[in-house]
């Protein structure tokens, strides 16, 4: 997770079952790619406990391909991912149209990071005790805010234009959980976030169970 390579790996373990459990009872293949979250979220908080466990030994072989993947699941997947899983999950046409430009939005994003990250060699470091990670960041503080924006319209706005079950909740603690980590440990964002995210993990299995559900009674009424 953030704060130590035992929380790390015990989050990680925890989201492999709620994401093998997830996928296993998402029968509908609309819903798939959304019930998946919690797995892959695994595989990131996996690789930040590779990271933990190398931190003092930066020229182990695991330590930067474990950084690559944390941060190519951080920055590169989540902005397209997100939307693209629930434009899949959508029925309605104008959530999908609108779900359909913030996806695009995701992939300008996420490749945006791709040249960034191709561009620079990733560090990690620890501050106020948690993973600072170092990937070529702008020097002027507006460029940074530029960036924050770029990043969270893709994986914070789709929330409040789909019409998933739930799906302004998850949205809404994504923002308390972005405002929470921007004004206590700015300074590792990008791993304090991810912990946050993690833990919404467990509302997005309830919206697609509710959905489900919702969907097979819509199926037997008509």
């Amino acid at each position: 997770m953030c704060y130590s390579a035992n929380a790390s790996f015990w989050s990680a373990v925890i989201l492999a079952v709620l994401g093998t459990v997830s996928l296993h009872q998402t029968k509908l293949w609309s819903l798939r790619m959304f019930a998946a979250i919690p797995l892959l979220f695994a595989f990131q908080q996996l690789a930040e406990g590779i990271v933990w466990l190398t931190i003092d030994h930066p020229t182990n072989f695991a330590h930067t391909p474990a950084i690559y993947m944390f941060l190519f699941f951080a920055l590169i997947v989540w902005p397209t991912w997100l939307p693209i899983s629930l434009l899949l999950a959508e029925k309605k046409t104008r959530a999908r149209i609108c779900l359909a430009l913030l996806a695009c939005a995701g992939l300008a994003v996420s490749g945006y990071a791709i040249m960034m990250l191709g561009q620079s060699t990733p560090s990690v470091h620890i501050g106020a005790r948690s993973l600072c990670y170092d990937f070529a960041s702008p020097a002027n503080s507006w460029l940074q805010a530029l960036c924050l924006v770029g990043y969270c319209i893709p994986t914070l706005v789709p929330f409040f234009v789909a019409t998933l079950a739930y799906a302004p909740f998850l949205g809404i603690a994504a923002i308390i959980a972005l405002g929470a980590t921007l004004a206590f440990k700015f300074v590792a964002f990008t791993s304090v976030w991810c912990f946050f995210a993690a833990i919404l993990s467990v509302l997005v299995i309830i919206s697609v169970m509710i959905q489900q559900h919702r969907i097979k009674n819509e199926q037997d009424k008509s």
